[in-house]
Formats: C-alpha cells, structure tokens, sequence
C-alpha cells in the first residue's frame, strides 16, 4: 500500500544487502537509480582469525529444508569428514531421525554468542549449502571474519561473498 501512496517517490535511496538482490527490487517497482548495495556486516573487532583448526565441518543456522540439511547430510554421509551441525528450525526432528547412529555427524542445538564463535572458529570450514536464493547469509560473514573458509551453494547473493578457490568453494 505504501507504493500506492506514492512512498517510494519520497525516499532517496534504498539499500539492497546483495547485488543479487538489486534486480528483485527494480523488478517489485523500485527505479533502478534508486538501488544501492550495502552488504550485511560483522563487527571484526569483536572477532579474530584463529590459527588451525579442529578438523570438521561446520553447519549453523535454521534446520530447514530449503537451507540444503538434507542434501549437506547426504552428501557427508560417506565421506569420511566429521560435521558438526549448530541450529534450530522446523526440520530438526527429522534431521536428528537421519543422523541417529552416525557417527561422523554431531548435532549440538542452538548455539550462540561465544560459544558459537568458538564453533565457527576452530571449524576445518563452514558448510552453506543453501537450496533458495540467500540475498547475503550471515554465516559467510561470520565465518571469514573468523578466518574460516567457507563451501557454499552457487546461487542467490552466496557467490557475491565467496571467491571460488581463494577463500572457500562454491557448489552447484
């Protein structure tokens, strides 16, 4: 309704957190010259690159389908890696029914604040293996800050934040 108002004509600029999502906006009405990018950010002084790291993989964020749980389990089922997975959503039941008895995977719950970032810090790297189109995902953020390379899904805002081969890999 507020576009039926005329609103948009009365505000200078509107910030997208991801290039990709730029041409959402344009095409729900906003003009293009109105468009500007200004990713999500982390506070960096509050964080700090940690040397070496304790050798799994790391999940955390909502237990969803469309966050690609699914598709990360089967994937790391046989793999040989241990994956450690932190979060709470409308999926962990059946996340922790397929987990049951493996022993490369550890759900731990919700996590934050400094437990989290010790999480985060001493993964081998942070798994994002989103099946919907994330604008700019915070647990990118959050894991290079932390100086933790990060294998994510080449879709949405991701590939904006991930240099493929240089500080973490992009997946289809």
């Amino acid at each position: 309704t507020s576009r039926i108002l005329g609103d948009v004509r009365l505000v200078d600029r509107f910030f997208c957190v991801s290039d990709f999502q730029r041409p959402i906006m344009a095409r729900a009405g906003i003009p293009k010259d109105k468009l500007h990018t200004l990713h999500n950010f982390v506070d960096t002084d509050a964080t700090a690159a940690a040397p070496g790291h304790d050798g799994y993989l790391l999940y955390f964020g909502r237990i969803e389908t469309l966050k690609g749980v699914a598709t990360l389990l089967q994937a790391v089922t046989h793999s040989g890696h241990q994956l450690r997975g932190a979060g709470d959503g409308a999926w962990r039941a059946q996340m922790q029914s397929l987990i049951a008895g493996l022993a490369n995977v550890t759900y731990l719950g919700f996590q934050q604040g400094e437990a989290l970032r010790r999480l985060v810090g001493r993964a081998k790297a942070v798994i994002v293996p989103s099946e919907w189109n994330e604008n700019c995902p915070m647990s990118v953020l959050e894991a290079k800050a932390l100086g933790r390379p990060v294998i994510g899904a080449r879709m949405g805002g991701i590939p904006e934040l991930v240099r493929d081969g240089r500080d973490g890999f992009l997946v289809e």
